[in-house]
């Protein structure tokens, strides 16, 4: 089965949306209802949803991530849905991996999701990806799940985008390495540096910064 995620589309998935969302609901809502829960803009929120797709076209799952402005600094909601029929072949995995990357990229430290008793796969699933249930809902230390990510399969950030901080002793070896003394960088401008600065000096004589052909 070939996959692929678009950005939702609010003029044309919203039955399609309605019914991945009653199949995941313990009571079903109005198509119209689920129109006016997803598509009414809420102050301050950040958001995201994305939809995977078969290759016939056909939406099979649908995930959102995001935080209101009341929210606790750090901390990220999400939630993923997928059709019952492809539960189980990757879809969840593919939706969870793209919203994680948003919500790092935009400061996230902690995710929060929903649990439902009534569907006891959504919860394996969270906790095999390393959520702890509380609850009705499951968390999870996103820092610490990357860096036991990567460190399992090393092109995992560089697939999803995803940069993560480097240590304070690793930061002031790198600035050190390419003189940036006179600089004022963020720690996570530092980490994309070094992202950039592990490429350029793999190139040896070519390196930009000179460190690796002195």
């Amino acid at each position: 089965m070939t996959i692929h995620l678009r950005p939702f589309n609010p003029n044309s998935d919203i039955p399609r949306l309605a019914e991945l969302i009653n199949a995941a609901a313990p009571q079903p809502l109005p198509q119209e209802t689920v129109r006016t829960l997803v598509t009414t803009p809420i102050p301050g929120r950040i958001h995201l949803r994305t939809i995977a797709v078969d290759s016939a076209g056909r939406i099979v799952g649908s995930g959102e991530v995001g935080r209101d402005p009341w929210m606790l600094p750090g901390r990220f909601w999400i939630d993923i849905v997928v059709a019952p029929d492809v539960r189980g072949r990757g879809v969840g995995a593919m939706l969870g991996d793209d919203l994680v990357a948003f919500a790092w990229e935009l400061g996230a430290t902690t995710l929060v999701a929903p649990l439902r008793p009534h569907i006891p796969a959504g919860r394996r699933f969270l906790e095999h990806r390393g959520f702890v249930a509380r609850g009705a809902f499951a968390t999870l230390d996103l820092a610490a799940y990357l860096q036991e990510r990567e460190a399992h399969d090393p092109a995992l950030a560089v697939e999803l985008g995803i940069t993560l901080l480097p240590s304070q002793a690793e930061l002031d070896a790198l600035a050190a390495q390419h003189g940036l003394f006179e600089l004022t960088l963020s720690p996570r401008e530092l980490a994309h540096l070094a992202a950039v600065a592990a490429r350029c000096c793999a190139g040896g004589s070519d390196c930009w910064c000179g460190c690796a052909a002195s």
